[in-house]
């Protein structure tokens, strides 16, 4: 009995940590072939946990929670792609794989991804959790600009 409550507890809590938008299969299989997510994923492990880099704290600043195995954060890299490109100058970029950022994702309090966290001088001004259109993106930026 001990046995089938410890299994039970850890597939409830994998089931919740799961990504929004996700199906079962896509949270727990691997990814096939190359995966767009974990190829443009800034690497922020070397910093310390749960610390952005200066360049979030001033101007406008783009937080993308991911992680590699989640079907919509893979649908929303190339999206991402483009915004960036669109406003490069203006705005600072980050993607943070929360299976590598587990405080930096806790701090934002990232329950679903993927997230994208808004930030006006270093303070959160709006966030979009779950796959969303390009324009979508575009418009909260303009309005923080």
């Amino acid at each position: 009995m001990k046995k089938v409550l410890m299994i039970g507890s850890v597939l409830l809590s994998l089931v919740l940590s799961g990504c929004s938008g996700c199906s079962d299969a896509q949270k727990f299989s691997a990814p096939d072939g190359p995966n767009p997510a974990a190829d443009t994923t800034a690497a922020v492990a070397e910093k310390p946990a749960g610390k952005l880099p200066p360049e979030a704290t001033k101007g406008i600043a783009l937080i993308d929670f991911n992680a590699t195995w989640c079907g919509p954060c893979k649908a929303l890299s190339p999206i991402l792609d483009e915004v960036e490109k669109a406003y490069a100058g203006r705005v600072n970029f980050f993607r943070i794989d929360v299976d590598e950022n587990a405080q930096l994702a806790m701090d934002f309090e990232a329950e679903a991804i993927p997230l994208l966290v808004f930030l006006k001088d270093g303070k959160e001004a709006d966030r979009i959790v779950g796959l969303c259109e390009k324009e979508t993106i575009q418009e909260k930026l303009d309005a923080l600009l």
